[in-house]
């Protein structure tokens, strides 16, 4: 099995604590109903949002079956013009 890595940044005019709670906290509410088909669960396995929590992403059965692992990493910092979020797989 190979290892894939990317990094990735982008800039917003939103501040970071609104940017973390969309994207973030929200997201494990919106996701499975965005996307039942290929999303069955978001969980928390760790913590409850703040820094250094682990949410498990459950897909559907049969989808990706060539994967094992993802772990991803993203970082939100204030930025001249609002918010940057960088985005990141170590």
């Amino acid at each position: 099995m190979g290892v894939f890595a990317f990094s990735d940044e982008f800039t917003s005019p939103v501040p970071p604590a609104r940017l973390f709670k969309a994207l973030i906290l929200d997201f494990g509410n919106l996701l499975p109903k965005l996307l039942p088909q290929f999303i069955k669960s978001v969980d928390f396995t760790q913590g409850n949002g703040e820094a250094g929590s682990i949410r498990q992403i459950s897909f559907q059965d049969g989808l990706l079956d060539k994967m094992e692992t993802i772990v991803y990493v993203v970082q939100f910092v204030p930025g001249p013009d609002g918010g940057r979020v960088f985005d990141s797989v170590p």
